[in-house]
């Protein structure tokens, strides 16, 4: 939640600061394992009745609890380092594991300026077929990361307007994010 809140207004530029949403699933489904470890060790600490977020203990503690719950070392990067099997740890070990793609989304822009900016940088993009350097810098704040399931059930709702940029075309609800996916929501968590 809070590197999510930190994304929100990286730059420090949105006045009054940027907008974070904490919501449960309609569906009230969460996936087994890891992840629903995580969520129900989050929904204990922010049931609490005081709860600053801002204090570097929580996390310590919220980390602490988790990893009493969760294996750390399912793939045995441990046994493999004291085999010296440096080879097999580089084949099994990703500090984070990235299973996505980064997709561009065009949700509502309140500045007019920076939705006047946006579109005329995917315009331009779209029509050139290539990234000028600041390209990156400039569209990361409308990037989200798809998973292969999810970008593999979103077929005909994204658009590739260069090598390697791809276009959101499908529907964005600004609470839920990237909506309109065919299948259900916890069978794309890992």
């Amino acid at each position: 939640i809070v590197q999510a809140a930190g994304r929100c207004n990286r730059e420090g530029r949105t006045e009054g600061g940027g907008r974070v949403v904490i919501f449960r699933p309609e569906e009230g489904r969460t996936p087994p394992g890891e992840y629903r470890s995580a969520v129900d060790e989050t929904e204990r600490l922010l049931n609490r009745e005081e709860v600053d977020l801002h204090d570097p203990g929580i996390f310590r503690e919220y980390f602490a609890r988790l990893y009493q719950d969760v294996p750390t070392d399912a793939l045995g990067i441990q046994d493999l380092r004291r085999e010296l099997d440096y080879p097999g740890v580089a084949e099994n070990f990703r500090l984070i594991p990235d299973d996505t793609t980064p997709v561009v989304v065009r949700y509502a822009e309140k500045d007019a300026r920076k939705e006047a900016e946006r579109t005329r940088t995917l315009s331009r993009i779209e029509r050139e077929r290539v990234l000028l350097p600041g390209d990156h810098r400039r569209l990361q704040p409308y990037v989200v990361g798809l998973r292969t399931k999810e970008l593999e059930g979103a077929q005909g709702m994204t658009r590739e307007i260069a090598e390697g940029v791809l276009l959101w075309t499908g529907a964005y609800d600004p609470v839920r994010g990237i909506s309109a996916m065919r299948t259900d929501p916890a069978d794309l968590i890992w």
